[in-house]
């Protein structure tokens, strides 16, 4: 009769422990400015929690592109430090605004949202530096160019 008590127990100590997360809300405070050498509409950052799952959703959303100029990814840039890396190379007034600990990359078929599962361990608050990204491909000249949102702070609570 004991052995019954025992599982039933680990059974709900297991849902309890899946079902918390550390964190119930989350922030995003701007910072700097984007750039997009292609179009006129720089790429914007999106921060949404799931407390349910506990995990961080953060989508870019950027232009699709026209006239032979086509959206083929987006990216995301984490990091717990900003920075002001001017990259001419992007473009005029393109900067780095994280000091990347995290680069992804998404083909635009896997969609623009990156999902980011938060540590149950990690204790509130926790504050982020994140910049989106967009590459995008020019047929005409066979080009590749990035346009960058501006910065973003997080702070998980």
């Amino acid at each position: 009769m004991r052995l019954p008590f025992r599982v039933l127990a680990t059974v709900c100590t297991a849902s309890l422990a899946t079902a918390q997360c550390a964190f119930s809300s989350v922030s995003m405070q701007g910072y700097g400015q984007g750039c997009n050498p292609v179009f006129a509409i720089d790429p914007t950052l999106a921060v949404a929690l799931d407390t349910a799952n506990c995990r961080l959703l953060l989508t870019v959303s950027a232009f699709t592109g026209c006239c032979n100029t086509f959206l083929v990814g987006t990216l995301l840039t984490l990091g717990v430090q900003p920075t002001s890396i001017p990259l001419p190379q992007f473009g005029v007034n393109c900067t780095l605004l994280v000091v990347p600990v995290i680069l992804e990359f998404q083909p635009t078929a896997a969609g623009s949202t990156f999902v980011l599962q938060l540590p149950p361990t990690a204790l509130p608050p926790v504050t982020l530096a994140t910049q989106g990204g967009a590459l995008y491909f020019t047929t005409i000249g066979l080009t590749y160019d990035f346009a960058l949102s501006a910065g973003g702070q997080l702070t998980l609570q």
